[in-house]
């Protein structure tokens, strides 16, 4: 018995030596700062490193840094081996989300023209030295702090940038200052919020390390004056937004959208499970509590869920009430139908057979014309395959009644 133990705990030994730990140092990295990844819990013979943001992977010890170019959401990988003889590697992975916190702050939040203005620079790793382009055709100016003074002398829209100078060489930050709209004298104020998926659904299921996944937050406004929030994802920042809004007016927004027609953050995909999404609100105060809307990260589409494959009827119109005949397989009482914005089931899902279901829908009059993508899923898997859905314009009659 003794030997058969001896025997038994050498076997198990170099398993259990091979579990190590990935930790990073600062836990949230930013932008051209240098992140420090240490592989604990092991003592390794050889470990290949793959930071996940496209740079080559490479070789070296138990600690590597790394410097990330980029915003975003990046597995992190150490493969790494305890003896020069097995030759049996082990991975272990940290998903981190790498920030961009510099920012141009600018008071007052609603300058006139002539009005001089001040700027700040934060969170810049230059301490001076820094060059301002004010966007309106002045020459640029340097300064050797973090702040700058301007008047604009006619009203409109600047893009002013400053350039940042770290070890990793210079990087221009931007931001828009509105001139001269002051718009009405009412108190700037947000009287609605509401946050949804670009399907118009308040839940949605991923896969894991699936890019582009964006959420979008409608805000009705009155007045003018700074708008400034952070996106949430299970309660860290995901992003911070800063914005000028001017006049009363509604407006959406992107959870990915940094600037106009530049990159897209994706929300991270790398943890399997739920997460929360929500805008918190800094400036100005509001009145009641944004709600939050929800994503599941699977580790890929359920092989035994329902498949979606088509639809009947194929068009429906807005402002009516519809039987749709749902065409799939592998259909199953407890899935879900996706139907996006401004659809709602009056009714449950009815099975006749398990390649057939039936659902009465209410489509709202506001509901947005054009092809629709519906979805089914269950709550363990992702969705597999889809079915398109016309909705045709509020019909003339009902419009004139309304």
């Amino acid at each position: 018995m003794r030997p058969f133990l001896l025997l038994l705990a050498l076997i198990v030994s170099p398993a259990l030596q091979a579990q190590g730990l990935l930790s990073a140092n600062p836990a949230q990295p930013r932008v051209d700062a240098v992140t420090s990844f240490t592989l604990s819990g092991v003592v390794p013979f050889s470990v290949t490193w793959d930071f996940g943001d496209g740079t080559p992977t490479s070789a070296g010890g138990a600690v590597s840094t790394h410097t990330f170019s980029a915003a975003g959401s990046f597995n992190v990988r150490a493969i790494y081996t305890v003896s020069s003889t097995t030759g049996i590697t082990t991975t272990v992975q940290r998903a981190v989300f790498v920030a961009e916190p510099r920012r141009i702050r600018y008071s007052p939040a609603a300058p006139g023209a002539g009005q001089p203005i001040t700027l700040q620079a934060q969170a810049f790793f230059s301490t001076g030295g820094i060059t301002w382009n004010f966007g309106d055709g002045t020459a640029p100016t340097m300064t050797d702090t973090l702040t700058a003074t301007h008047a604009f002398q006619r009203q409109g829209v600047y893009t002013v940038s400053a350039v940042d100078t770290s070890a990793n060489g210079r990087r221009v930050i931007g931001t828009q200052v509105v001139v001269g709209a002051t718009g009405p004298s009412a108190p700037f104020s947000i009287s609605y919020v509401a946050l949804h998926w670009e399907d118009g659904t308040l839940r949605r299921t991923v896969n894991q390390g699936e890019t582009g996944l964006s959420a979008y937050a409608d805000l009705k406004y009155e007045g003018t004056g700074l708008f400034q929030a952070q996106w949430l994802v299970d309660g860290v920042v995901f992003r911070n937004l800063s914005q000028q809004l001017t006049f009363a007016n509604r407006i959406t927004l992107k959870s990915g959208q940094v600037n106009p027609g530049g990159p897209q953050l994706s929300l991270p995909t790398n943890v399997p499970g739920e997460h929360q999404v929500t805008l918190k609100v800094l400036q100005p105060g509001l009145a009641f509590e944004v709600p939050v809307i929800r994503y599941f990260v699977s580790l890929g589409a359920d092989p035994e869920g329902p498949v979606l494959k088509g639809v009947l009827p194929r068009r429906v119109r807005a402002g009516e009430e519809v039987e749709l005949q749902i065409l799939g397989s592998r259909f199953t009482p407890d899935m879900e139908l996706y139907l996006g914005r401004d659809m709602a089931p009056v009714g449950p899902i009815r099975l006749i057979g398990p390649e057939q279901a039936l659902v009465q829908v209410f489509v709202a009059p506001t509901a947005k014309c054009g092809a629709r993508i519906l979805r089914t899923s269950r709550g363990k898997g992702g969705p597999a395959g889809s079915a398109r859905l016309e909705i045709l314009p509020l019909s003339k009659k009902r419009s004139r009644r309304k």
